[in-house]
């Protein structure tokens, strides 16, 4: 029976089994290590010789112009929108410049005009005059100003006599298209 036991045989077939594995497992890990310093090597390369950074580059410098347009574009719409609105309040609202301009050609001569007022839609002015047939040209000036629809109602509101001076003080009020 001790013939038929062979402990180095078994010993010797294991050693090498596992010299064989040691070998392939060495084999696969010196593959592994070139395929890894290859694809290392060749991503290098790629980085050094393509264009990227320059894209990057040029990519910030792009983002910074934006930015900065941005900016100027903001500030043009805000502009524009300012100007929009200023258009139609100037739309809406009454046309004082040329009323008083035609109620100024209207004053006769030797009437002067003392102060004018503005409201929404009302102009009142102050006249003085040392005749009051020249109060009533200015009255019928105006009311031919009324009837070309710049004017839609006259009101007279005061009158007084300085007679220190002798001029009259006439207060009038008109309500403007």
């Amino acid at each position: 029976m001790s013939n038929q036991i062979n402990l180095l045989r078994s010993t010797k077939k294991r050693r090498e089994e596992s010299k064989k594995f040691l070998r392939i497992f060495q084999i696969i890990s010196v593959c592994c290590l070139l395929i890894v310093s290859g694809v290392s090597f060749f991503i290098f390369f790629l980085n050094t010789t393509s264009s990227v950074p320059a894209l990057q580059k040029e990519e910030d410098t792009l983002l910074s112009n934006f930015s900065s347009l941005r900016a100027k574009a903001v500030t043009l719409l805000l502009t524009k929108d300012r100007i929009k609105n200023i258009g139609t309040l100037v739309e809406k609202r009454s046309n004082f410049d040329t009323i008083v301009t035609k109620i100024t050609q209207t004053v006769p001569p030797n009437v002067s005009v003392k102060s004018f007022s503005f409201d929404s839609k009302s102009v009142q002015m102050t006249v003085v005059s040392s005749s009051l047939f020249s109060l009533d040209t200015l009255f019928v000036n105006l009311t031919k100003v009324a009837k070309e629809k710049k004017i839609t109602k006259i009101t007279l509101e005061g009158i007084s006599l300085d007679p220190l001076t002798g001029e009259y003080t006439v207060i009038v009020s008109l309500d403007v298209a």
